[in-house]
């Protein structure tokens, strides 16, 4: 978009930005044009929004888009948490104005896992999917699997642990336009769960970190396209990502039933398959989760046929736990028989245990490439706008 498509934007929707005050000017890696009732912006992507009045005071008092707060990301838009009030997004934050208190900007101190106000309205849609999860449990392996695949078709029938998620995540209420962009794989929900600022290499599996997101999805707000995070942030509802490093320091974990768990466990250093919290437990750090084509034990007494780990040479798992231990930690705290089998060995809905502390959690040094990984590389809490009905575009 250039300045002239953008002024005819604004016009069409009742803003006029007035006469041109000078040509357009370099700032930071955009630009910006002066009017005599705001300031257009132009970031890197080509993307124009215009601030002004008080909200443009406050912006040029920080230091415009070099400020750290960086370029805007919507036009002025009302808020709906403050009679009268309005409110910008910016690349890292966003400033609102009050017709008491004037303006005030909120900076994001990490950009790379912001803090999320988890309400009960999330809690109780998290939960959900976790339940019905567990239900799928309940019965025969196979009929599991055929539900999954009647319902979400995967692409490729040897790899569907992001489809068995998503399938989790549409019974609990989710918007099928988020699960359909993100779930399908770890790539995507590394995106998802940073909004595009943290990813993996596809040949190593080493963990990147972007300074700015790789992409800016937008929600629809009051009819115009905003930056999905900026909007998450202004109701308070944003999404979270733990990173490996974080579980490894082995302090406490904001950890629900219901979220998201990418799990590394190939010969890199990326995750390579999706499983979701049934259940976590602080004080002995046990993550239970389910999953789908996975290795996970079944619940005994739904038709499923018990082996024994140790007769099959298969007792060792790769975090250095016992199978026969994982069995006795499940049914201590689930309170039900569980099983270890070979039915559907080649990938089944099932349930397992990761223990979140270093000596389980196996990451060899990269150079080690023929090392296997077992650890938890990252865990996602979604947005409760994720579970509500919006219209999304450039995702």
């Amino acid at each position: 978009m250039d300045f002239n498509e953008k002024i005819d934007q604004l016009n069409a929707g009742g803003f006029y930005v007035g006469a041109s005050l000078g040509e357009a000017e370099l700032i930071g890696d955009g630009y910006k044009m002066r009017f005599e009732n705001a300031i257009l912006y132009q970031n890197s992507f080509y993307e124009i929004f215009e601030v002004h009045g008080a909200i443009l005071g406050r912006y040029i008092e920080l230091g415009e888009a070099i400020s750290e707060l960086g370029f805007p990301t919507s036009d002025e838009l009302d808020n709906s948490n403050i009679s009268g009030g309005k409110w910008n997004s910016f690349d890292n934050g966003y400033i609102t104005w009050d017709p008491n208190s004037g303006a005030q900007e909120t900076i994001n101190s990490n950009g790379n896992s912001s803090s999320n106000n988890t309400s009960g309205d999330l809690i109780s849609k998290l939960q959900s999917v976790a339940d019905f999860a567990y239900t799928l449990l309940q019965m025969p392996l196979a009929d599991a699997k055929n539900l999954i695949f009647k319902s979400e078709n995967p692409s490729d029938p040897n790899n569907w642990c992001g489809n068995t998620l998503g399938y989790f995540y549409k019974k609990g209420g989710a918007s099928k336009k988020i699960v359909n962009t993100y779930f399908a794989g770890t790539l995507g929900l590394s995106s998802y769960g940073s909004y595009y600022k943290i990813g993996f290499d596809g040949n190593s599996g080493e963990l990147v970190k972007f300074s700015k997101p790789l992409k800016i999805p937008k929600i629809v707000a009051d009819g115009i396209p905003v930056s999905l995070e900026d909007y998450h942030q202004q109701r308070g509802i944003e999404r979270k990502i733990i990173l490996f490093d974080e579980i490894q320091a082995g302090g406490s974990l904001d950890i629900l039933p219901g979220d998201i768990v990418l799990f590394d466990g190939r010969n890199k250093s990326g995750p390579d398959h999706i499983q979701m919290v049934y259940q976590w437990d602080e004080n002995d750090r046990t993550l239970i989760v389910i999953d789908g084509n996975g290795g996970g034990f079944a619940l005994d007494g739904y038709g499923t046929n018990a082996a024994d780990p140790n007769a099959s040479g298969n007792n060792q798992s790769k975090d250095n736990t016992l199978k026969t231990d994982k069995i006795k930690i499940l049914e201590d705290k689930l309170g039900i028989g569980v099983i270890y089998t070979n039915d559907g060995a080649a990938g089944r809905v099932g349930i397992t245990c990761h223990i979140l502390t270093n000596d389980h959690q196996v990451n060899p040094p990269a150079e080690n490439t023929s090392l296997p990984h077992a650890r938890v590389w990252a865990v996602i809490r979604p947005s409760l706008a994720d579970f509500e009905d919006h219209e999304y575009t450039s995702l």
